[in-house]
């Protein structure tokens, strides 16, 4: 067993809402990568009302429950603040309850954290083997060669040492959606490194089951970028989403009226132009083994439309994805 000044080496924190398909075996999955790695671990639900059976389910299968019983839903990074604050590991680590882990998940993030790492890290994803076309697109987060410097680290697949979570802050339990995002660039900006390896892949459960599931998740996901730009300040990092989100706006309406106006072949340029930010993504994913470009070009070119639509929301309705007090 290995000696540590607290009282777990790791503290597995889960946020749950109506997951009782998916919460014990995400547990299971923990419990046995713990005993592999012959680690201290405690798992920590957090739930957030849930109507199914997620709580009892999560206690019979050991975890720790926290139950939020103030009668209105909190945000994702409220439920994971919660569980970092009773956590006893020396290592923090956020996992969503649809996620379930390898057998080498604990052994992997000791032999990185243990060679010196200190910062903020995640490993690599996948989705089941019968997922949809669509899930195995855009879930399959796999990647060769060696572990890489990343802007963030998606908070269903995240460990940090609890004294550097307690540094920058934890997450801001006031968004809505993308505090992941938010979190790890804050750390990144205070000095940190941000880590992906390949050596441990997860698999994400909750993958998307169609298209239109996938659509009505990322109009979701991506209506913060204005809020990002407020938060965090103005830097290439925080434009390029709003950016590009305007850029996909803007070019399509460029299309059709060039086309509308018999310019046939300006709309052809203006349409590769449309889809050139999407070929340049997936290429670059191709480079790092991506096996379905294409269908995830569609995907991508899909998201940053939908995206263009989220910042018009945003725009033009005043939506925030700031918590209302």
């Amino acid at each position: 067993m290995l000696v540590s000044r607290f009282l777990m080496d790791y503290s597995v924190i889960l946020p749950s809402y109506n997951e009782a398909s998916n919460i014990g075996r995400s547990i299971d999955s923990v419990k046995i990568a713990a005993q592999k790695a012959e680690i201290a671990c405690e798992i920590i639900v957090v739930d957030n009302c849930s109507t199914d059976d997620t709580v009892c389910i999560a206690r019979n299968h050991g975890a720790v429950v926290l139950q939020n019983t103030c009668g209105q839903r909190h945000t994702i990074a409220h439920l994971r603040n919660m569980g970092a604050a009773m956590a006893k590991g020396r290592i923090l680590a956020f996992l969503d309850s649809d996620m379930a882990v390898p057998d080498n998940w604990f052994v992997a993030a000791e032999r990185i954290f243990q060679a010196g790492f200190t910062g903020l890290m995640g490993f690599a994803e996948t989705v089941p083997e019968d997922a949809g076309w669509v899930a195995k697109a855009w879930g399959d987060m796999r990647f060769s060669g060696a572990a890489r410097e990343v802007d963030f680290i998606d908070g269903r697949n995240m460990l940090i040492p609890r004294q550097l979570f307690v540094e920058t802050g934890g997450f801001d339990d006031s968004l809505i959606t993308c505090e992941d995002k938010e979190f790890g660039i804050r750390v990144k900006k205070c000095g940190w490194p941000v880590l992906r390896s390949p050596e441990a892949v997860l698999i994400h459960w909750g993958y998307e089951r169609n298209l239109l599931e996938f659509i009505k998740k990322e109009f979701w996901r991506q209506s913060s970028s204005l809020y990002m730009i407020n938060r965090l300040g103005v830097t290439l990092r925080t434009l390029r989403h709003p950016l590009l989100s305007l850029y996909h706006l803007i070019i399509p309406l460029i299309v059709i009226a060039l086309f509308v106006n018999d310019l046939y072949w300006l709309a052809v340029c203006a349409f590769a132009l449309w889809v050139l930010p999407s070929i340049i993504i997936a290429l670059n994913k191709a480079m790092t083994g991506k096996s379905n470009a294409l269908p995830f070009w569609f995907l991508t070119f899909m998201r940053w439309n939908i995206s263009g639509l989220a910042l018009l929301k945003q725009l033009f309705m005043g939506v925030s994805l700031v918590k209302k007090t």
